[in-house]
């Protein structure tokens, strides 16, 4: 489920779940990296964020749907059977 503004604060660490390309195919495969909340401006709805370790950037109200506070069922279930596999 993803975040909403209300409940974001500094120090917060939520994960951006998406799909990635697996190099130079066709396949794809969800893919997690952190997102580090540095600060919050709840006026203008915005936030202070650092993705993956990057320097911080702006974010919009809108740019934290895509956020989550704990992996997601899909991507468990494809670490899982990564597992299984190795």
């Amino acid at each position: 489920m993803s975040v909403a503004f209300n409940k974001i604060k500094p120090g917060l660490v939520l994960l951006d779940i998406h799909k990635v390309r697996m190099g130079n195919t066709t396949m794809q495969r969800l893919g997690c990296w952190q997102v580090r909340v540095i600060s919050v401006d709840p006026e203008s709805r915005t936030a202070m964020c650092s993705w993956n370790s990057n320097p911080a950037r702006l974010y919009r109200e809108r740019d934290f749907k895509r956020l989550y506070l704990k992996p997601t069922r899909p991507y468990l279930a494809q670490q899982e059977r990564q597992a299984k596999s190795t």
